[in-house]
This record gives C-alpha cells, sequence and structure tokens, in this order.
C-alpha cells in the first residue's frame, strides 16, 4: 500500500489565468485532456464523515461513488486518512443503483446513504515527480432519493492540488508562488446546503 501526499491550494476563479501561466513557464505539462468529474458522496445520519474531516481526527474515511464524463461507469471509492498518511481505494461498481437505494454498511461509521453530488472539471498536469490537478467550475447539489434536485450552489473557488508519493513541501513553499490550505470539496457543499436551509427557516 502506498500513501500518498496532498497539498491542496485554494484560488478565486480569476487567479487561473496566473496558475496557467506559471504552469506553462514552469515547464509542467499536460496530461489528460480535461475531465468533468461527478461525485455522490455517502455518510451516517449523524454525519460523522464530514465532523471528522472538519476536525481533522484519524484515522477517517470518505465514501463516494465517482464517475468520469458522460457516461454511468462507476468507479466506487474509499479515501482513508491515517497517522501514517492517505491512500484511496477504488474498484468498478456494479451494483451502484443498490448502494444509492439502499446505502452502504461501514464498520467505522455504520449505514451510510448518499447526501450530495459534486460535479466539477479538472485539469491534470505532471510536474517534477509528482501531479498537480485543477478542479473548477464546482457545483454542490443535494441528492434526493426519488432523483428531485436542490438548485446546485456553484463555487467561485478553483482547487489546485499536488499529489503524489514523495511531495516536497520546503520546494512547494519556495517555488509555488500560491497559498496551501485544507480544503474538502464534501465539507464545503455540506457547509453551503446548510446554510441555505437556515436562511430558509430565518425567512
Amino acid at each position: 500500500m502506498s500513501f500518498r501526499k496532498e497539498i491542496k491550494f485554494i484560488l478565486h476563479k480569476s487567479k487561473e489565468d496566473n496558475f496557467l501561466k506559471w504552469i506553462q513557464n514552469n515547464g509542467a505539462k499536460l496530461l489528460y485532456k480535461q475531465r468533468n468529474i461527478t461525485s455522490i458522496y455517502f455518510d451516517n445520519e449523524m454525519s460523522m464523515m464530514y465532523h471528522d474531516s472538519v476536525e481533522g481526527i484519524v484515522p477517517r474515511k470518505k465514501i463516494r461513488l465517482r464517475k468520469y464524463n458522460q457516461n454511468n461507469n462507476f468507479l466506487f471509492e474509499m479515501k482513508i486518512s491515517s497517522t501514517d498518511g492517505r491512500f484511496k481505494k477504488s474498484e468498478k461498481c456494479e451494483n451502484f443503483k443498490s448502494l444509492l437505494d439502499r446505502g452502504i454498511v461501514d464498520y467505522q461509521y455504520g449505514l451510510c446513504k448518499p447526501q450530495i453530488i459534486i460535479n466539477y472539471n479538472r485539469n491534470y498536469f505532471s510536474y517534477k515527480n509528482f501531479r498537480i490537478t485543477l478542479d473548477k467550475d464546482i457545483n454542490y447539489l443535494k441528492y434526493y432519493k426519488d432523483n428531485k434536485f436542490s438548485p446546485a450552489f456553484n463555487d467561485d473557488e478553483i482547487v489546485a492540488e499536488v499529489k503524489g508519493i514523495k511531495v516536497d513541501q520546503d520546494f512547494l513553499d519556495q517555488n509555488f508562488p500560491f497559498t496551501s490550505a485544507r480544503f474538502s470539496k464534501y465539507c464545503r457543499g455540506v457547509d453551503l446546503i446548510n446554510q441555505e436551509k437556515s436562511s430558509s427557516i430565518n425567512l
């Protein structure tokens, strides 16, 4: 099992050109064509995965179904954070409709059901001995079992992420002209959706 390091950089969408210019000027190479990603995140009725992520508790995990572009070939994925590092398990999911309907029983979190849908566009770059991804046009929707979707929450932020087994933090601090920050799309989506609910109640 290989643990990888992930360092995220949060930028306003107005800074995308600055990021791409840095990429071009420093010899980073485009790995793939842009892909559209849809992820459906699961959690239990107490939102424990959300709270563990916000508080930085380890071990913790995120459970999701993910597909690329406009197809229904879902992957079942677990992102696990432990004291040793982070790693991801990913496998083809043939029974995704059943998982969406019945949920997933996890030994750590119990019965988990789909909570939110996150959709965005991702670009992939290779730089030095690690990979950089750039996620933009991020939007969040509350998941409903009857396929009734809430309004989409569109994000003004874009997320750059450096990933690799050996990522030199000192090198990034000296050469990458952006500030790293903790960021979870799942947590941000939950916050935006709950904020909207709170505003509706106050009205």
